[in-house]
C-alpha cells in the first residue's frame, strides 16, 4: 500500500512540475515576443493553473473544408491525453472547451463529429494586451463580460485582489461549472449566470470593464455601470465579420 500511494504522490509531482514548467515557457514566450510587459499580470499569469480551468479541451482531427468536422475530447485527467491537453491549453492559441452547448460536467472523452464550438478561450497575446491596456490596478472593481473557461477574470482577479473582479456568463451551466474551477485556484473572483448585455448591477460601478462578445453598438448599461474615469473595452462588431473594431 505504501509503495502504491509513494508511486501515485511521485506521479502527482511529475504532473504538477511539467505543468508549471509550461505555465512559465508560456510567459518567457510572450516577454521574448514584446507583448508582455508589465511585471504584476507576469506573475499573475505565472501563477494561474490554467489547467484547472480548462480540465478538457477539443482538438479538431479533419482536414480543413471538410465535413462533418471530426472532433476529439481531450481528458486531462486521462494519460493518455493529459500530455497534448497540456501542451494546448499552454500554447496560447484558443482552447476550444464546449460543443452545442453541452454540460461541462457531462463531457465524454473521445471522438464525436458535427456540431459547432460554443465557448472558448482567447487567443492568449489579446488577453495580455487587453489586461494591459485597462491598467488595472489593485482594489478596482472589474467586471467581465462573456466570461467562458474564466481566465480573462482569473487573470484580472489576481490584478485586482481577492472579491474585486466578478464575471457575467449567459450559461448558468458554465458559470456554475467555472466558479469551481476559480475556486480551485484561489483567486477570488466571482461568476454569475446572466446576459451580458444588461452587466451587472448590484455591484456597480465598476472602475474597469471588459466584454468578450462583440456587439453592434454599445449598450448604455455597460455605460451607466462605469465609474467615473473608468475604462471600458468590447469589440464592435461591423458590416464584415473578419474586421471587427476595438471600443477603449
Amino acid at each position: 500500500m505504501k509503495a502504491e500511494s509513494g508511486m501515485a504522490g511521485s506521479v502527482a509531482e511529475g504532473q504538477l512540475a511539467n505543468a508549471t514548467s509550461a505555465r512559465l515557457a508560456l510567459v518567457e514566450h510572450l516577454q521574448a515576443d514584446g507583448v508582455l510587459t508589465d511585471p504584476r499580470l507576469r506573475d499573475a499569469l505565472s501563477r494561474l493553473d490554467r489547467g484547472v480551468l480548462m480540465p478538457r479541451a477539443y482538438v479538431r482531427r479533419s482536414e480543413q473544408g471538410s465535413e462533418p468536422v471530426v472532433w476529439e475530447l481531450l481528458d486531462g485527467a486521462h494519460p493518455k491525453d493529459r500530455s497534448e491537453r497540456q501542451e494546448l491549453v499552454h500554447s496560447g492559441e484558443s482552447v476550444l472547451i464546449q460543443r452545442d452547448g453541452e454540460l461541462l460536467e457531462g463531457q465524454v472523452r473521445g471522438g464525436v463529429s458535427g456540431g459547432r464550438m460554443t465557448a472558448m478561450s482567447t487567443f492568449t497575446p489579446y488577453t495580455v494586451e487587453v489586461l494591459q491596456r485597462m491598467r488595472i490596478a489593485a482594489g478596482h472593481k472589474y467586471l467581465d463580460l462573456g466570461t467562458g473557461p474564466g481566465v480573462s477574470l482569473a487573470l484580472a482577479a489576481g490584478l485586482t485582489g481577492p472579491g474585486r473582479a466578478v464575471g457575467v456568463e449567459r450559461d448558468e451551466h458554465m458559470a456554475a461549472f467555472v466558479q469551481k474551477n476559480l475556486d480551485l485556484v484561489g483567486v477570488g473572483a466571482k461568476v454569475v449566470a446572466g446576459d451580458a448585455l444588461d452587466g451587472h448591477a448590484p455591484r456597480a460601478p465598476y472602475d474597469r470593464i471588459h466584454s468578450g462578445i462583440g456587439v453592434p453598438c454599445l449598450p448604455s448599461a455597460w455605460v451607466e455601470r462605469l465609474a467615473p474615469g473608468g475604462r471600458l473595452v468590447t469589440t464592435l462588431a461591423t458590416r464584415t465579420p473578419s474586421w471587427p473594431g476595438s471600443a477603449w
